[in-house]
């Protein structure tokens, strides 16, 4: 049986809360595993949360029963229209049952998510809320395809979770890379870009000048590139920093759609 079967019994069985989700046995031998995980719910949906990460601000607020970052999701929602959205920095899914649902029929959500585990959770969240239009990539986004050192340990030995980061630290490991002009289709609209990428957005934006000329989606960055990069690359397609949410710089552009 596979963990998400687990998952959907025990979600069955007991109509689980946040603060009595169960600890699952570890998959018999030979099979993929899973962190340990438990299941949470909020109002906007189901969740697989790898217990090793549940001191993280995300974790910690969706294990409560309550919704984390509500403005950027909000603003996310607000701007999709009929277009596609790009999520990076998915973590376990926190974000992906409110941005999926509220799609237009025909649109999809582009995830990346790098860090093994929380991919895994990722896309049990998914199966949990029935969510067919999200392509989620275990992968980083960057300028180019390839690989990366990823950090997703303190030194302490203790997982990051969502603040795992690129860079070098002992018992890193190499991610897959890759960029959203080779990713996403030219016929697909993009209307939102998110990236929640802890200081890897200028490289991540630079990977997708192309569909960001082509679509002038709304973007929200949690680390804002430098202004001299933005005069540079952004403000010639019409962007400027237009608002603050939560954590994260609006940018919009004036020649959107």
């Amino acid at each position: 049986m596979s963990i998400t079967q687990i998952l959907r019994r025990l979600l069955h069985r007991w109509r689980l809360r946040p603060r009595r989700s169960p600890r699952l046995p570890a998959p018999p031998n030979g099979t993929q595993s899973l962190p340990h995980v438990c299941v949470a719910y909020n109002p906007l949906g189901v969740y697989c949360v790898p217990l090793d990460c549940i001191t993280r601000p995300a974790a910690r607020c969706v294990m409560a029963g309550a919704v984390y970052e509500t403005e950027t999701i909000e603003q996310i929602r607000a701007a999709s229209g009929a277009g596609d959205v790009v999520h990076a920095g998915t973590f376990f899914g926190d974000f992906l049952p409110a941005i999926a649902t509220a799609l237009a029929p025909s649109a999809r959500v582009w995830a990346f998510e790098p860090n093994p585990n929380s991919a895994r959770c990722a896309r049990v969240t998914c199966e949990l809320n029935g969510l067919d239009n999200v392509a989620l990539a275990e992968a980083a986004l960057s300028r180019t395809a390839g690989d990366v050192s990823f950090v997703v340990e303190d030194l302490e030995g203790a997982p990051l979770g969502g603040a795992s980061h690129v860079g070098e630290s002992k018992g890193a490991l190499s991610v897959e890379t890759q960029a959203i002009d080779e990713v996403i289709p030219q016929d697909r609209h993009v209307t939102v870009i998110h990236l929640d990428v802890e200081g890897h957005e200028v490289e991540a934006l630079e990977g997708a000048l192309e569909t960001i000329a082509r679509c002038r989606p709304l973007l929200l960055v949690e680390t804002c590139p430098e202004a001299d990069w933005l005069a540079e690359n952004l403000a010639p397609l019409g962007y400027a920093i237009t608002g603050q949410v939560c954590k994260n710089t609006i940018l919009t552009s004036a020649r959107a759609e």
